[in-house]
């Protein structure tokens, strides 16, 4: 589970700082059955654009409003997450709660996203300051749990 977690993790943010993305008018470069695989996820997306790495395929789409991400393996059509950014108003009642009272002590939310995959649904957060960064996953509903720390 953990090694699942860190996979979706690094995925997410190594994909999120590199521009691999290809417009709709180039989604030749994406296998026929992940593109008929993503359409029959989300049927309603608009604004759809790919981008790819050696692993998968990442596919940024717009969703009633909200901007989405999803991952799919390149081994076979599959879905293996689909991401979004969130507000801290969003989450949990239980996660907002702990994650104010770590702000009170540590500093500010720079990232906060939704993560769900395999039927599960986890939270990571990163919290900055004028020294460093925390990332923090969910465990579970209700408290948060560290999973990484940098200083600047």
């Amino acid at each position: 589970m953990k090694k699942i977690s860190f996979l979706i993790l690094t995925l997410f943010i190594g994909i999120s700082s590199i521009s691999f993305a290809a417009g709709n008018d180039k989604n030749h470069k994406i296998d026929n059955a992940t593109l008929a695989s993503f359409r029959q996820d989300f049927t309603s997306a608009r604004d759809v654009s790919w981008a790819e790495t050696s692993t998968c395929y990442k596919a940024t789409f717009n969703l009633d409003g909200q901007i989405m991400y999803a991952y799919y393996s390149k081994d076979e059509p599959t879905l293996i997450a689909v991401t979004r950014f969130i507000l801290s108003s969003q989450l949990p009642l239980q996660l907002q709660q702990d994650l104010r009272s770590k702000l009170k002590k540590e500093g500010w939310i720079a990232d906060l996203f939704e993560v769900a995959s395999g039927g599960e649904t986890y939270y990571y957060a990163t919290v900055e300051n004028s020294s460093g960064k925390i990332v923090y996953k969910s465990s579970g509903f209700s408290s948060w749990e560290q999973i990484s720390k940098t200083a600047k």
